[in-house]
């Protein structure tokens, strides 16, 4: 499920796989352990040199909110942690969801174009929006309606800007 190759001519692969294909992709890992990872030809009998490169992620602070709620006064900031797959600043939100609980997420800034990622309790990606809140604001669903949260557990939403160096105000609801 987590395996996309690369456009380039050259044979790569990212685990796991974008949720847009575009290359970029993160896992939490469901608890401490030891993990393997095996490096493998997509094909039989090919051989050759290769490089594997193992991207730890940030443990970036989070703030709770809760359904209903909508963030006052908040700011994306130079200290502020990067998205490990573009380095654009982010803030990380958390907030307790049931199966089947639908909901949608805003985030609006008029001092850049809002990008939103949300990912479920197990760390996969389930949805992104960069302009479906109007003009430059970000909305899980895009435009209207509303998701259903698949499963009970903590979600993660990153509240984002859509390219690296943008900085601001912005208001997220949920």
């Amino acid at each position: 499920d987590g395996l996309t190759g690369g456009g380039d001519g050259n044979r790569s692969a990212r685990i796991p796989a974008p949720f847009d294909g575009a290359g970029a992709g993160l896992a939490t890992l469901p608890a401490a352990g030891t993990y393997y990872i095996i490096a493998n030809s997509f094909s039989p009998n090919e051989t050759g040199n290769y490089s594997l490169t193992l991207n730890l992620g940030t443990n970036c602070p989070t703030q709770a909110i809760t359904a209903g709620q909508t963030t006052t006064g908040q700011q994306l900031t130079t200290s502020d942690c990067r998205l490990p797959f573009d380095g654009s600043f982010m803030d990380v939100y958390t907030f307790e969801g049931t199966a089947g609980q639908q909901l949608s997420i805003t985030m609006t800034s008029t001092a850049f174009d809002a990008y939103l990622l949300l990912y479920d309790p197990a760390g996969f990606l389930i949805d992104e929006n960069n302009d479906g809140g109007g003009g430059t604001n970000a909305r899980i669903p895009d435009t209207s309606g509303t998701i259903t949260l698949p499963v009970s557990g903590t979600y993660r939403i990153y509240a984002n800007a859509v390219a690296p160096g943008l900085t601001g105000a912005y208001q997220l609801s949920v």
